[in-house]
Parts: structure tokens; C-alpha cells; sequence
């Protein structure tokens, strides 16, 4: 009787329009989600023991929790619940630190020189191009960036939040603090479109050479202050001229204020070196202790660097990988025993933490190793677990439909999963799993007809472990 008023309630809300592409699947009493497993790669008794969940819901209203579990029959659990009042997660942005410079960028519309909106943008080049543009034109340049700015212009942005409060929005010029000249051989294509009334509404500007990059890697945000490493590279990761003080972590103080916290901009110092031949590849804080944890590359090999955030002193620092040049640092996990670094081609990294609480290297594998799988694998959600010996990854799949009269293919997220399991020699089994959900159709006729009626929540959608 209870199960029935729920479902007579859930179809009375779909009645009315608020998620109709789920009535007839839910009518039909499959709430229940089955999964259909297919082995992809490798020895299916490797993956024996491993659970994994996924969260979905359908329009924030119904919600299901399906675990399955690889044993030597594969077993499905589906929870459902619904609410009548739409649940969704809180959306509180944490708090982050970023540092960029806008070299190569366009816009377009009704563009103002002298408005506000250009304070993490290089105006000056444009805006002369912009004088000599007649009306009802395109016209286009090539100009030595450094006959407009001495140095280069470089932001950093910083957001601060407490739960779902934000205390401190704003960005601020870093030109002054790094003061890094700009050679005279970095050139900048502008091109400027003018209305017939004068009013220009398209800019883009590119390098042409002698490029100039800027790597913050990622940042470590603490109660006292906020950590950002630095390298700077021209065109090609080629070096450029820079003066003392610039490459390493920097740290900015925080300090309290009325309803919440501000930066102390004074306070901004440098607080550990790094050579310029050093490049930043990622920075983090390390979930348990009080250090960071610098990534770089160096001679084309991947360091680790462990760092006492107190004193700002070098630990331990390790060879983690070696033929790196041409990579970047796509991925970091971290866990309270284990992280797994992914390179950009599809590379891997394992590393436990030991007796120490340090974090050594354990094996090394490839992602793109399975090439049913490769680069399908969205690391974005990806979920792992290790168990000392074995790496469990869980990703979603991807999901490509035609759209009827648009021409084009249309991507939408699954919520269906692929299931790898990777020790010291490889990787030993992969399975793809079917979610019945994935299965419904994509709405056509309403505003969100590029989603899917049930998809994955967007916080911590996946999770894996060894039971």
C-alpha cells in the first residue's frame, strides 16, 4: 500500500510535465536499475571483490544509488528514492587562487576601451588597431608586443568562501610584483571589426612568435594564506629572460577582516626557489599532514617534491618518471593513503604513502593501454581505490546520439561505467557495465533536450572500492 501512494505520487508529478521522459520507464516499475556486464580485456577473477557505486538522479526529484559487485556472478543493488521538492547539492564554489595572463584572446559585442570589464585583459595593442580600423571594416596587424607593455600583464585571481558564503571576490594586476619583460620579439596579430557606426564589435588577438607562457601548475589553499608555484617558458617551453625571485612557490597571507577574512597583498613573498630550467607541473596539499606536494619537470623526468608548509623546507624530493618532455601533468587523485598522477598521454603514476607518511612511487601503467577503452575514459569523475597491491579505476562512458534534423552529432554523458583493474604488470581486466537507465531516451522538444532525462549527480557521481 505504501509503495503504491509513492509511485501514485511520482506519476501525478510526471503527469504534470515536471520529468515526463522518465513516466512510462518509472510505470513500468524500473526503478530498479539492472546493470549488464561485458568483459572487455583480461581475466574477469582480477576484478572479483571490487564494488562500485553510482549515484544518478532524474530532474533533482528521483534519485537512485546502484551498486555493483564483482563476484562470480555479478550482483546489482538499486536504492530509489524520490522527493517531491527538487534536492540539489549545494553548489558553494571552494575557495581557489588562480594566475593567468590573457596574451591570445577574443571577444566580441559591444566593446568598450575605456569600461571596466578589461582589468585581466591587454587593452593597449587593441585598442590603438582599433584607431586606424575604418568603419564597416575588418582591418589586421602585426605588432611587437613590447612597444605597448614593459612587462608582461599577468592576474591572479582569488575566490574565498566559507560554506556557502563568499568572503572575497576579486583580481588583482601582478605586472608590478613579477615585473617580466617583454622581449621585443614577441609579436601579436590583431585583427579589429568596426560597425558602419563606428562602434568596434570583434577583437582577436594571437602570437605570431616568441609566445610567452605562464605556468601556476594548481594552487593550496590554508586558514593562513594561499600557496601558487610559478615557471615561466617562451614559445616551445624555450626560456625567456627573467629577473630574481619569479619561479617557485609563492605564498599570499591572509589575514581576518570584518565578516570573513581578505588577502594581505604586502605580505605576498616568495617562499620557496625553484631553478628556471624547473617546471611547474602541479601543486597540491597533501590531505593529511601539513606539506605540499610539488610536481615538476626537470631534464625531461616528472620530481616530487615534499615540502614542510611550516617552514617551507625541503623533505624528500624523488624521480618519479623519466621521457617527459613534451607532456603535461593532466590529472592529479589524491587519497589518504594513495594518489595517482595521469600524464597526457595517458600515462600513470601510483604512489602510497609509507611508514613516513610520504608519498613513493608503487608502480607505473597506461590508461590507453586497452584501446576498447583509451582515451574514452573521462578522468574528470573517474573514481579509484588501491589495496596495496591492485589499482580499481571507475569512469564513466561516453555517449554519442544524432540529433534528427540538426545534421550534427550530439554528445550526451552516460551514466553506464567501464571498470579497469591495474597491478605492477598492467592492467589485467576491463569491463564495460550497462546501466537499464542510460537506455531512455534524450527529450527532443524541451529546453534541455542536449541532456539526458537521468544523469549522473554532479558532485562525487562514482565511487570504487575492495570490499
Amino acid at each position: 500500500m505504501k509503495k503504491s501512494m509513492i509511485l501514485a505520487i511520482v506519476l501525478l508529478a510526471l503527469s504534470i510535465g515536471v520529468f515526463p521522459y522518465a513516466t512510462g520507464w518509472v510505470s513500468e516499475g524500473k526503478e530498479a536499475i539492472t546493470v549488464k556486464e561485458t568483459v572487455l580485456y583480461g581475466d574477469r577473477r582480477a576484478a572479483e571483490g571490487v564494488a562500485v557505486l553510482n549515484r544518478t538522479h532524474c530532474d533533482y526529484h528521483m534519485f537512485w544509488n546502484t551498486t555493483y559487485r564483482v563476484g562470480s556472478k555479478l550482483s546489482v543493488e538499486s536504492n530509489y528514492r524520490y522527493s517531491q521538492a527538487q534536492l540539489r547539492e549545494d553548489d558553494g564554489r571552494a575557495s581557489d587562487l588562480q594566475l593567468y595572463t590573457n596574451i591570445n584572446y577574443a571577444m566580441s559585442g559591444d566593446i568598450d576601451f575605456s569600461g571596466e570589464n578589461w582589468n585581466d585583459l591587454p587593452r593597449l595593442v587593441a585598442a590603438d588597431v582599433a584607431k586606424r580600423t575604418p568603419n564597416g571594416e575588418t582591418h589586421e596587424e602585426e605588432i611587437s608586443l613590447a612597444d605597448y607593455y614593459r612587462f608582461y600583464p599577468v592576474t591572479l585571481e582569488l575566490y574565498l568562501s566559507k560554506g556557502q558564503t563568499t568572503v572575497y571576490s576579486a583580481r588583482h594586476d601582478m605586472a608590478d610584483y613579477f615585473k617580466i619583460p617583454v622581449p621585443q620579439n614577441h609579436k601579436v596579430r590583431v585583427a579589429i571589426t568596426k560597425g558602419k557606426n563606428g562602434a568596434v564589435n570583434y577583437i582577436e588577438q594571437s602570437s605570431t612568435e616568441g609566445d610567452f607562457q605562464l605556468s601556476s601548475g594548481s594552487t593550496a589553499i590554508s586558514e593562513s594564506g594561499g600557496y601558487f608555484a610559478v615557471s615561466v617558458s617562451g614559445q616551445n617551453n624555450g626560456q625567456i629572460t627573467m629577473p630574481e625571485g619569479i619561479s617557485g612557490i609563492h605564498f599570499l597571507p591572509f589575514t581576518k577582516a570584518e565578516g570573513g577574512i581578505e588577502p594581505d597583498w604586502e605580505g605576498l613573498r616568495r617562499d620557496y626557489p625553484l631553478k628556471e630550467t624547473e617546471q611547474v607541473l602541479h601543486l597540491i596539499k597533501d590531505p593529511k599532514e601539513e606539506r605540499l606536494l610539488l610536481f615538476t619537470r626537470e631534464n625531461e623526468a616528472v620530481m616530487l617534491s615534499v615540502i614542510d608548509m611550516e617552514t617551507m623546507e625541503l623533505i624528500r624530493k624523488s624521480k618519479l618518471e623519466e621521457a617527459v618532455e613534451d607532456l603535461s601533468l593532466w590529472d592529479v587523485k589524491i587519497y589518504d593513503s594513495f594518489l595517482v598522477v595521469t600524464l597526457s598521454d595517458y600515462r600513470f603514476l601510483l604512489l602510497q604513502r609509507d611508514s613516513d607518511g610520504l608519498f613513493v612511487l608503487k608502480f607505473a601503467g597506461n590508461f590507453n593501454q586497452n584501446d576498447k577503452i583509451g582515451e574514452k575514459l573521462q578522468f574528470d569523475t573517474a573514481a579509484m581505490d588501491f589495496d596495496g597491491s591492485h589499482l580499481a579505476v571507475a569512469g564513466y562512458q561516453p555517449y554519442t546520439s544524432y540529433r534528427e534534423g540538426g545534421g550534427q552529432y550530439q554528445y550526451f554523458a552516460s551514466h553506464s561505467t567501464y571498470l579497469m583493474i591495474y597491478d605492477e604488470k598492467g592492467l589485467t581486466f576491463a569491463g564495460k557495465y550497462d546501466q537499464s537507465s542510460d537506455a531512455l531516451p534524450v527529450p527532443t522538444d524541451r529546453a534541455d533536450s542536449t541532456r539526458k532525462s537521468v544523469r549522473a549527480i554532479d558532485k562525487n557521481p562514482l565511487s570504487v572500492s575492495f570490499e
